[in-house]
């Protein structure tokens, strides 16, 4: 009797989830369909050839899909992509984010950075020299790839190179680094997707660029700068006070 309800057929109506268009109607026997639909955790089912993600289903138990004969599946197509085609927007992102926090140090503006924006540009002391040039080597080989003579950056990189630079503290004073650079705006700094602010962050606006980083006891630990295109006098002035390579 009850081999014989798992081999009755179900009408199964197929529904896009993202735009909720219909994909037409299947019918399949109760065994081709899982024991139930359970919406805590994710249920794939193998429909002609694909896999796919069941989004919702009505009604979600085989017990009552088998009695009422019907099926309604919201499906979310499985993407099975070729690593060997798997390309990234930059070549390089630091190897870790920084700590998150409730509390910030300026309320001017927020300055909110992508995840793989997070240290791109950044101020380091002169003895980093050594440690920056073996990143740049893996980074140039990703930039410049010898087996790709056709490579444009604007399709991507085949390859991701985080940076494993030991940061020394700058250790610049708060207050001379704003008269220096003649801040006019003085903010917090989060990062897309992570709640509050990051931990001892700021951010600052001066005429040319908005700066950022990490402080303690009211000096600049790290320094980074957002928006950056060329060099000029205020980048020049900043590294030669304070003996720094722009990277």
């Amino acid at each position: 009797m009850l081999k014989n309800l798992f081999q009755k057929k179900i009408k199964v109506e197929l529904v896009d989830a993202i735009n909720s268009g219909s994909f037409g109607l299947v019918k399949l026997s109760a065994e081709q369909l899982p024991a139930s639909f359970p919406t805590d955790k994710e249920t794939v089912i193998h429909i002609e050839g694909e896999d796919w993600i069941v989004d919702r289903a009505d009604p979600i138990t085989a017990e009552e899909f088998i009695k009422k004969g019907e099926l309604t599946l919201w499906l979310k197509k499985v993407l099975k992509y070729d690593p060997a085609n798997i390309r990234y927007s930059v070549p390089t992102i630091s190897n870790e984010l920084p700590a998150f926090s409730d509390n910030r140090f300026f309320h001017d503006f927020t300055l909110t950075l992508q995840e793989d924006d997070w240290r791109q540009q950044e101020f380091l002391p002169v003895a980093a020299l050594i440690a920056v040039q073996l990143e740049m080597e893996k980074i140039e080989s990703i930039i410049f790839p010898e087996d790709d003579p056709d490579f444009e950056e604007g399709n991507g990189y085949s390859a991701i190179h985080a940076r494993y630079i030991n940061r020394a503290s700058l250790n610049i004073p708060w207050q001379e680094f704003a008269q220096l650079l003649k801040v006019e705006q003085q903010g917090s700094l989060a990062i897309n997707g992570h709640l509050g602010f990051v931990q001892s962050g700021f951010a600052c606006k001066t005429v040319n660029h908005t700066y950022y980083g990490t402080m303690s006891n009211e000096n600049i630990m790290e320094l980074y700068v957002d928006d950056f295109d060329t060099m000029d006098d205020e980048i020049n002035s900043l590294l030669s006070n304070y003996n720094l390579l722009f990277v």
